[in-house]
């Protein structure tokens, strides 16, 4: 089963992660509201200047149909920039909802496996490795879930800037890289638990038994478990990359 530990981080919003650090990066949005609606104020007069230029050249004049088409484009970015955190905190409660529903009865656990026979310094030097093959397993786990949370709290914190910028051309790739790059972080919690799920399943014993007889066969067991451990940290350290490749983020 699932470590309950684990899938409380995993499936924590923002404001139960760390609820005093959730409060500075609240505050910090909330800061920067102002140059949210400052860099909207800037695109908003650039683009009248444009529609200014180009029918002065055609010999037109700006309508109140225009001004109600840039009006109510502006108006829509002004409440997406007023509820940025809110957004961010929605694309997170979604992946987190998709994390409970797949979470159910998977294993996510990596176990040595402890050599029962052979020569007492051979198995304790194989003890050892796996002793630390399961403690690097458990330390990975916790380190891509703090340093996913951390990139969440910076993105969050810059939000209304970021969705500001969506209403230039020049800044919109840049934008949506970002918020895309959010969006990946979260999922990284649903591929996480993904790979934990059929990792027992891709990877059977079947695939790690190798023939052997004397001595050696009584730590086949446990030179096949430390494989799979080692294979196991390789999976967890790909899982972001593999969540960022999978919204096709740059970077």
């Amino acid at each position: 089963m699932i470590d309950t530990n684990i899938i409380n981080q995993l499936t924590s919003s923002l404001s139960k992660y760390n609820p005093t650090l959730n409060t500075q990066i609240m505050a910090i949005n909330q800061s920067l509201l102002a140059v949210g609606y400052i860099l909207l104020s800037f695109f908003f007069m650039l683009e009248m200047l444009s529609f200014y230029q180009h029918l002065r050249l055609s010999g037109g004049g700006i309508t109140v149909r225009t001004w109600l088409e840039v009006g109510i484009k502006y108006l829509f970015a002004f409440v997406l920039i007023t509820y940025s955190s809110q957004i961010f905190d929605a694309i997170l409660w979604l992946t987190n909802a998709t994390i409970h529903l797949v979470a159910t009865n998977k294993n996510i656990t990596y176990e040595f496996v402890e050599p029962t026979k052979g020569n007492i310094i051979v198995k304790t030097v194989i003890r050892v490795v796996g002793w630390g093959t399961e403690f690097i397993t458990k330390v990975t786990v916790n380190i891509l879930i703090m340093l996913r949370f951390v990139e969440m709290y910076l993105l969050k914190a810059i939000a209304p800037v970021i969705v500001a910028f969506f209403m230039s051309d020049a800044f919109r790739g840049i934008a949506k890289n970002v918020i895309m790059t959010f969006a990946s972080v979260a999922l990284q919690g649903l591929v996480l638990i993904v790979l934990c799920a059929i990792y027992p399943l891709v990877v059977q014993d079947d695939l790690f038994k190798v023939s052997s007889s004397g001595a050696l066969a009584n730590f086949v067991a446990s030179f096949a478990s430390i494989a799979k451990g080692i294979v196991f940290i390789f999976l967890l350290i790909g899982s972001s990359r593999k969540a960022r490749s999978l919204l096709n983020v740059m970077g």
